[in-house]
């Protein structure tokens, strides 16, 4: 009996989320991926909320990384910027909200999932796997 393939991209995905995890929550460094679940199947919804934020903005920034060539400043939580791609650095945000993104600083451009997009520019991105470049913004197909 054989497992599908989409079985083995969901295993393979979801060691991408429990590695990210340990990235950027040291508590987790050292933890198995089961003992991240069992943590995280007692944590009030307000933390758990936070946590799977950000953790989807750790995968956004592997992710953009690895489809850019881009190098991730060394430290996550670096201020103003994330990446740096062909010399040039930019800020990454995995959001809806258009109040996240203006909080950047002016002249800082911004990488964000096309779920900001959509809002932002809803005429200009066309398909969900389009890169869009407007008004400083590049967007990438979202990490979900």
């Amino acid at each position: 009996m054989s497992l599908p393939a989409s079985v083995w991209a969901d295993v393979d995905n979801a060691s991408n989320v429990y590695d990210a995890l340990r990235e950027v929550n040291g508590r987790y460094a050292d933890s198995t991926d089961i003992e991240i679940w069992l943590d995280t199947l007692f944590m009030p919804a307000e933390s758990l909320a936070g946590l799977a934020s950000l953790t989807k903005g750790a995968l956004f920034e592997q992710l953009v990384a690895r489809n850019t060539g881009g190098e991730l400043h060394e430290h996550f939580n670096t201020p103003y910027t994330d990446i740096t791609i062909d010399g040039e650095t930019f800020q990454i945000k995995a959001t809806d909200s258009e109040s996240y993104i203006d909080s950047v600083a002016d002249g800082i451009p911004i990488i964000a999932t096309s779920e900001i997009a959509r809002v932002r520019f809803p005429m200009v991105l066309t398909h969900e796997s389009q890169l869009l470049h407007a008004s400083g913004s590049l967007s990438i197909p979202s990490c979900q």
